[in-house]
């Protein structure tokens, strides 16, 4: 009588491979992932640089304040001191649905309006960074 089935054997095969075969694909869809959010990060902070810009050549000062930038109303002083005219103010600079800055994608979630936790800025210059950590290639990404 001849049985139908999978040795022991063969069923062991057939689960060592698909192992190895995860142990390659894994990390693969780990770090496109990783890329993803590096990419999103450079073009963040790009979109960020280009309105602190604007707002410097329209209302001649820096913004005090990175939420300046989606504001609707023109904020008293810029970076340096200098009054802001409401006349030279074109709100908003960085325009967005909700209101907000644009998130870091590796800051742990969710827009910190108010806080460091998201972005480093200094007012005095418009200078605008991330907060740090380690990119794929070494980098750290308040170097950026």
């Amino acid at each position: 009588m001849k049985k139908s089935g999978f040795t022991l054997i063969e069923v062991l095969i057939v689960i060592v491979v698909t192992a190895i075969l995860a142990v390659i694909v894994i990390p693969q869809l780990l770090a496109a992932g990783r890329e993803a959010g590096e990419s999103a990060l450079k073009d963040r902070l790009q979109e960020m640089r280009n309105a602190i810009r604007l707002f410097h050549a329209e209302c001649g000062d820096f913004p005090a304040k990175l939420e300046d930038l989606v504001a609707t109303t023109a904020p008293a002083k810029g970076g340096n001191g200098k009054a802001i005219s409401v006349n030279d103010f074109r709100e908003p600079y960085l325009p967005n649905a909700n209101g907000e800055l644009p998130m870091n994608p590796f800051s742990g979630g969710g827009n910190m309006v108010g806080t460091d936790r998201e972005w480093i800025y200094t007012p005095t210059n418009g200078n605008v960074r991330a907060k740090s950590g380690i990119a794929q290639n070494g980098t750290d990404y308040s170097t950026w």
